[in-house]
């Protein structure tokens, strides 16, 4: 009996343990999340299609591991739905332009890409929503036409800090709470490339969600067309300064002329503030344009803009979307997570050129 009743105790805890292991495993299955990778694969300046699994080796900080999802991108067929978020810098001259048709993107995106479904934000001080993500002709139409005419929408969050960067960061947040499982991919036409100086926030979070972002660039040739000439004043300014100076320059082991500097004329102060301006605003648009390659997306640099090159755009996009690839794997948490490198490589490059696929996740 006594013996009997040991056996019972052992018993108990045996299967307690593997209760517990048990209840761990599947905790651990619970809290893996799926990263994925997208990407388009080029040769000879067209996209390539029919690329197999088999095709595809994905590295993990530089060693091969195994993905559980591909995601075909021929034609306009891919594994999940599509979900494509356009985001309009309103505090420039991007309304002015007029370029939100709501028929442009009927055609280029609704009628093109089955089942795909278009969300439309909008933010200068604050983030707003004028329509969650939708399929539907009439919800697009009323969000595009609000969004044109000046309307408010519905404010997400409170005043944004941060500018372009802040409101990406808070449109990559909304967009991967949508319920579902989706491909998503994230549009933002901004002017002000003041507020994309620090776009590393935006570009990390994005390759974390696994949500492609293409900015169009806009304003930047009357950018740089303005920045051309600031240089140009600037060095007249510089030549005429060094003409007018009498005597030569104070020396720097001078006593005699240890506090006095030479003076600087009104007019090259001027003319140098104007072109370090333009060059920060240079240096931010060439941010905002790399956010692209960031984060396995493209970016579009206008020339110029206008009803014609904004079509050409959205089916430019459009096409992107039902080129791409996506690979997608498991990965769980850690209490001390840290940056992987992914990368994706084909197993036969003669096959073509990988655009994309490059991301950091952290986990």
């Amino acid at each position: 009996m006594k013996l009997t009743s040991e056996l019972t105790r052992k018993l108990g805890e045996v299967i307690l343990c593997l209760g517990i292991a048990g209840s761990l495993l599947q905790a651990q299955e619970a809290e893996a999340t799926l990263a994925t990778a997208r990407f388009h694969v080029v040769q000879d300046g067209r996209y390539v299609p029919g690329v197999k699994p088999e095709d595809v080796i994905l590295l993990e900080d530089g060693a091969p591991r195994k993905f559980t999802i591909f995601e075909n991108g021929e034609g306009s067929t891919t594994a999940k739905p599509v979900e494509v978020t356009l985001v309009f810098d309103t505090s420039g001259g991007v309304m002015d332009m007029d370029l939100l048709d709501p028929l442009m993107l009927k055609e280029a995106f609704l009628d093109a890409l089955p089942g795909v479904k278009l969300a439309v934000y909008g933010f200068s001080k604050t983030l707003n929503r004028y329509t969650l993500p939708t399929s539907g002709v009439a919800p697009l139409t009323a969000a595009v036409n609000t969004l044109r005419a000046g309307g408010a929408g519905e404010q997400v969050g409170p005043r944004l800090t941060g500018g372009t960067t802040a409101a990406l960061v808070a449109v990559l947040k909304e967009a991967a709470s949508t319920p579902g499982q989706a491909s998503r991919m994230v549009v933002v036409f901004s002017e002000a490339l003041e507020k994309s100086a620090n776009a590393s926030g935006a570009a990390g979070l994005s390759n974390e969600l696994g949500i492609a972002v293409y900015p169009v660039v806009l304003g930047h040739a009357d950018l740089l067309q303005r920045l051309g000439i600031a240089r140009r004043n600037l060095q007249t300014a510089i030549q005429t300064e060094q003409m007018n100076q009498v005597g030569p320059l104070p020396q720097a082991n001078s006593k005699k002329n240890s506090t006095q500097a030479p003076r600087v004329s009104d007019e090259l102060k001027a003319a140098r503030n104007r072109a370090n301006k333009l060059e920060d605003l240079e240096t931010e648009a060439k941010g905002l344009k790399r956010l692209g390659d960031a984060t396995g997306g493209r970016a579009y640099d206008p020339t110029a803009m206008d009803p014609g090159v904004m079509k050409t755009i959205w089916g430019a996009i459009a096409l992107e979307t039902s080129t791409q690839y996506a690979v997608g794997f498991p990965v769980g948490t850690s209490l001390k997570p840290k940056n992987h490198k992914v990368e994706i490589r084909l197993a036969d490059p003669q096959k073509g050129t990988v655009r994309g696929g490059q991301l950091s996740v952290r986990y």
